[in-house]
């Protein structure tokens, strides 16, 4: 089994250059209040991280399928952010949580 990935790479104005894997995830509903629901167009194992506003890590799973459900019903309403990583990229997402 075999994974394939596109670059994206981008020089900024100082010359540096960024790569960036062609990944699409998808977040929603935002905001939420019980799940959210995640999506995306690879399948390479990932990682889900949830930290809150100050850090703490709420949240930590692999991730190897294509969807996911992740139940946020005992989360406090707020902002929170969502790390998807692997060893080839991290990208980071905000969802609200509300009631």
């Amino acid at each position: 089994c075999t994974d394939s990935m596109t670059f994206i790479v981008t020089v900024d104005a100082t010359g540096i250059i960024k790569g960036k894997p062609d990944n699409s995830i998808l977040i929603f509903p935002n905001p939420a209040s019980n799940e959210l629901q995640l999506s995306r167009n690879f399948s390479s194992v990932c990682n889900i991280t949830i930290t809150d506003k100050i850090g703490r890590v709420l949240f930590l799973r692999s991730w190897k399928d294509i969807k996911a459900t992740i139940d946020i019903s005992t989360y406090a309403e707020g902002v929170y952010i969502i790390m998807i990583s692997n060893d080839d990229f991290s990208e980071y997402y905000k969802f609200t949580k509300v009631e």
